[in-house]
């Protein structure tokens, strides 16, 4: 299922043992070498400490409910996780970070992106466009495979000439279908 990060953030997680609530969705943590989310940090009342991390394999299912774990002993703490530590500390946020065809013309900024939940792959990217453009076209909507690669200022899509003509039907305007 593809879902806005806007909707699973603030999402409760729940214990499949239990069917309670364990905590809530607080934000992602980004892998920016292959654009998934590798962990959600987490907060709630039940976790005894903090940080405190949900690694994105350990839900089975997202659904209207929320996210379900099998029980609280999927909340972890990050500390010694050298791996994931490594990716924390990389502070990746797509949100806000320029997007650039490798011809070097500007598209804009990300605004927003939808994830799939059975893998976490983010799928797609909601790209606000400058002032002047967006008075007269609406957002892009830019498909992973057309990422061609991920640097720490930016994010370099596929040429303005295969986005423009709507190349495998990958990148389309916002709103369109």
């Amino acid at each position: 299922m593809l879902v806005s990060m806007d909707r699973l953030t603030g999402s409760p997680v729940l214990s499949l043992q239990t069917g309670h609530p364990l905590c809530s969705i607080e934000s992602p943590i980004i892998d920016p070498f292959n654009m998934r989310v590798a962990a959600f940090y987490v907060q709630g009342n039940l976790l005894d400490f903090r940080p405190a991390v949900l690694f994105a394999q350990d839900i089975r299912e997202y659904s209207s409910l929320g996210a379900i774990v099998d029980s609280v002993d999927n909340i972890m703490s990050p500390n010694d996780m050298v791996r994931l530590g490594q990716i924390i500390d990389l502070h990746f946020d797509p949100i806000g970070i320029k997007v650039q065809t490798v011809d070097g013309d500007k598209l804009g900024k990300v605004s927003g992106y939808v994830v799939d939940t059975l893998n976490y792959d983010i799928q797609q990217l909601q790209v606000k466009q400058g002032f002047w453009t967006s008075l007269t076209n609406t957002d892009l909507i830019i498909h992973r495979n057309q990422i061609v690669r991920v640097e720490p200022d930016k994010l370099v899509v596929a040429s303005t000439k295969i986005l423009n003509s709507g190349f495998n039907g990958v990148v389309a305007k916002a709103g369109s279908s």
